[in-house]
């Protein structure tokens, strides 16, 4: 099983998430930022794959183009950062290194801890950086 359909798979088993909150069952955490909902996890692996776009906030939630962002817990500056950004009026561009899910390519379903906070089709997850 590749690691993509792994975290996808563990990401089925959590249960809804609050401000702060995870499940030991999927290791994605909720974080509420200055307002703003984003999600973190630890796993050590994932794919070389990218992932581009304008970072933006919809529905108090943090998205790269249409994607929610499961950042890794070493990443969760860079998310910091964006917020920010975008809450000054900048449209900041970036690419995340990691592999994703998408409804609209037939994967699997998406985590309701994440889609109860976040409506998307589409969820990243970024890999640990350099």
């Amino acid at each position: 099983m590749n690691r993509l359909l792994a975290v996808a798979c563990l990401a089925l088993l959590g249960a809804a998430c609050g401000s702060g909150s995870t499940s030991a069952a999927n290791d994605v955490e909720s974080l509420e930022i200055d307002g703003v909902w984003v999600f973190q996890h630890a796993n050590s692996g994932g794919d070389d794959a990218l992932h581009s776009g304008v970072a933006e906030i919809r529905n108090d939630c943090l998205y790269v183009d249409d994607a929610v962002v499961v950042w890794h817990e070493d990443q969760i500056d860079q998310a910091s950062q964006l917020i920010a950004g975008v809450k000054s009026g900048d449209e900041p561009e970036v690419s995340l290194p990691g592999g994703g899910t998408s409804l609209d390519e037939g994967d699997t379903p998406i985590a309701a801890s994440i889609t109860d906070l976040c409506p998307t089709r589409v969820v990243w997850y970024t890999r640990p950086g350099p």
